[in-house]
């Protein structure tokens, strides 16, 4: 029997029964591809829940040990002596999302040799694997066939197996961030901002890469804060081309104690795998990052800039290190309702505060702001049409490729989440049906959702895939079936909904049940898709009627103080906050 890791079919034998190391080898794009051959997929080893959390568990204590050995190394390389918080800051997102993904395919490699001890494969050639630049070209590979091809062959020949290679499906060239232009028009803010730390160099806040920053939000909380607050666009990438790796260097990276062989194999795995801002490139970016801003902020405020923004990362790691305050701000859903969430976790390991969008009655740690998209939003419904005609019913779009634990389907797992998409449209009655537009993405990681849906739909229709706040204000009542940010934007909005998804995917954290149970006695949160459907056609003539109904209006009020606070006045929130936050710890 042959194994198929990856959808690259070069690498497989068509004319041998062949074994799936998962659903993401059948990409549903391509079903024209695959649909004759003998295949069969491994059943997934996360189907079992408490393995799934007991994974994750595993692959952040391996992450903790690892972020030890390698600021060790990169201290020793570089010449500098860091804290184990700097490195983590540089360090920690790659880290996360590449030992989760190399932890995830060394268990279902390890399950199919167990079930068919004497498989067969092709592996990737050596000489095409590639190297990083950034984190964000590493998280690329880790849901792209051939990124995982390289990954998973790297595995094999570290768990000892001798394979055939190939070199047919070379991985592209990494297009290196200084091909994009250092077209900051930031000169002059830059200049404003150095004057500022010249006159105030420890109590000024910076807003960086706070949600959208091409919006207004950061220059409203600056106007509110007197201008204490300043937003600054960090440019993400750098003005000098990267250098080439260097392999005999970056055989060091391998000198790391280990305890299992999990860890060894993660040892020989990250000399192709750390991205090279981290090590040959490291003293450029260090250098350019501290003299375009000499002046290191004495408060950064972030939501999702210490995930892909390299440069902002080297500032605040610097920051860091000389008394600087780093504040992170929740973005997405989950945060504080999953069940578990990697980028929670980090992201409270960095940061001196972390604020959570919501009012912080659900009693969970932190402090707690509203949530700016969502006070917008909120504003927005108030001045849609109030004649509305649709129900807009939300799904959700994942890699076909596991790239982080998470409680939702991962792997082979999202056929069944597609299979209860289909159900909930095959329940519902015709009218009900017609009045459904659906958001779906056109193209989505090989999935093919809307093919999915309209194979049991034909006449479904689609949203223009355009911004989703008109859509949502628009709506006469919605419909989600994951566990994410929709549910927050329509209970913030006072938007009729209704949730229903796979309560064995979608799990939420014991200190959140509170609101999720109420939602779920006030028949809002449903357990299946039949039940969602039923729900919907017995509101959907005046869903507005069912949601001013007093048990309906706590449990969805319940839910939205807790995770989605919103307030007319966001902009004079955030500024009173963070001024309290600047000078919090500092002499008078």
């Amino acid at each position: 029997m042959f194994l198929a890791t990856t959808a690259l079919q070069d690498f497989w034998n068509e004319d041998d029964e062949i074994l799936c190391l998962g659903s993401w080898c059948l990409r549903r794009d391509r079903i024209q591809n695959w649909d004759s051959l003998n295949t069969k997929v491994l059943p997934s080893p996360w189907d079992n829940r408490e393995r799934f959390y007991a994974a994750a568990d595993y692959a952040d204590r391996v992450c903790d040990h690892l972020l030890g050995e390698l600021g060790r190394i990169l201290d020793r390389e570089h010449g500098e002596k860091h804290g184990l918080r700097y490195w983590r800051i540089l360090l920690g997102p790659w880290l996360l999302h590449y030992i989760h993904s190399a932890y995830d395919r060394y268990v279902h490699l390890q399950e199919a040799f167990r079930v068919e001890p004497g498989l067969s494969t092709l592996l990737l050639d050596p000489s095409a694997y590639t190297i990083p630049v950034d984190f964000p070209q590493s998280y690329q590979t880790l849901y792209e066939d051939l990124g995982n091809l390289q990954l998973m062959s790297e595995i094999l020949v570290a768990m000892g197996h001798d394979f055939p290679t190939r070199l047919q499906a070379k991985l592209p060239e990494p297009t290196p961030p200084a091909a994009r232009r250092w077209q900051e028009s930031a000169l002059l803010q830059d200049a404003l901002f150095n004057a500022l730390g010249l006159l105030s160099a420890r109590t000024h806040t910076v807003l960086c890469d706070l949600y959208a920053q091409k919006r207004a939000w950061p220059w409203r909380i600056a106007l509110r804060s007197g201008f204490r607050c300043l937003p600054l666009r960090v440019q993400h990438s750098w003005p000098f081309a990267p250098d080439s790796p260097d392999l005999k260097r970056r055989s060091v990276l391998s000198e790391m104690e280990t305890r299992d062989e999990f860890e060894r194999i993660a040892a020989r795995l990250i000399p192709n795998a750390l991205p090279s801002i981290l090590l040959e490139d490291y003293a450029k970016a260090r250098e350019t990052t501290l003299k375009r801003l000499p002046h290191l902020p004495g408060t950064i405020v972030t939501a999702n800039g210490l995930y892909y923004n390299e440069t902002l990362k080297f500032l605040a790691a610097a920051g860091a290190e000389t008394g600087r305050k780093l504040v992170t701000v929740t973005h997405g859903g989950g945060y504080g309702q999953f069940r578990y969430s990697g980028p929670e976790r980090h992201e409270r390991a960095i940061a001196d505060s972390f604020f959570a969008l919501g009012s912080g009655n659900n009693g969970a740690p932190g402090r707690f702001l509203p949530n700016p998209g969502l006070s917008e939003l909120a504003a927005l419904r108030r001045r849609a049409p109030k004649e509305r005609t649709y129900a807009y019913y939300i799904g959700t779009e994942h890699p076909r490729y596991l790239y982080r634990f998470q409680p939702s389907p991962v792997g082979s797992q999202w056929d069944a989440y597609y299979a209860w998409a289909q159900r909930f449209l095959s329940a519902l009655p015709e009218k009900t049906r017609d009045a459904l537009i659906t958001r779906a993405p056109k193209r989505s990681y090989g999935q093919a959702p809307r093919e999915r849906l309209t194979a049991h739909c034909p006449s479904l229709r689609f949203d223009d895939a355009g911004p989703i706040y008109p859509w949502l204000a628009g709506a006469k009542i919605v419909v989600m079936d994951y566990l994410s940010t929709p549910i927050m934007e329509c209970l913030a909005a006072d938007i009729p909904m209704i949730a229903f998804w796979d309560p064995e995917r979608f799990e939420y954290r014991p200190e959140a049940a509170k609101p999720f149970e109420a939602l779920e006695h006030a028949g809002i949160l449903l357990r299946s898709p039949e039940e969602a459907a039923r729900k919907l056609a017995e509101v959907f003539d005046d869903p507005s009627a069912w949601w001013a109904q007093e048990n309906v209006r706590k449990a969805a009020l319940l839910f939205r103080d807790a995770y989605a606070a919103v307030s007319n006045d966001w902009a004079g929130d955030w500024a009173r906050v963070l001024e309290e936050e600047a000078w919090a710890g500092r002499p008078a």
